[in-house]
């Protein structure tokens, strides 16, 4: 059974998960050229739903990040092989 973005989004409502806002078309090609990718049109359609949320009880955490977050931690710079590295120069 092939679950689809507007299925998700109702049932993380309906579990009282507070959704961001969905994602303007700017946004999501402003994350394609971030990541020189094409999105699949599953991710784009679940970016169109919400931007992301988080949610978390005693045992468990979920986090799906928004636009922002997934540019602004591909540009932090990490420490690997003892030098300062972006993860896009890594992989």
């Amino acid at each position: 059974m092939i679950v689809k973005p507007p299925e998700i989004r109702t049932a993380l409502k309906a579990r009282g998960v507070e959704l961001a806002k969905p994602a303007s078309e700017q946004e999501i090609e402003r994350l394609q050229k971030a990541l020189k990718i094409s999105l699949d049109p599953f991710f784009r359609n679940l970016f169109y739903e919400f931007d992301g949320f988080e949610v978390y009880d005693d045992n468990n955490k979920i986090h799906l990040w928004s636009i922002q977050d997934i540019i602004k931690e591909r540009n932090e710079k990490y420490h690997f092989n003892g030098r300062g590295t972006t993860p896009s120069e890594i992989f």
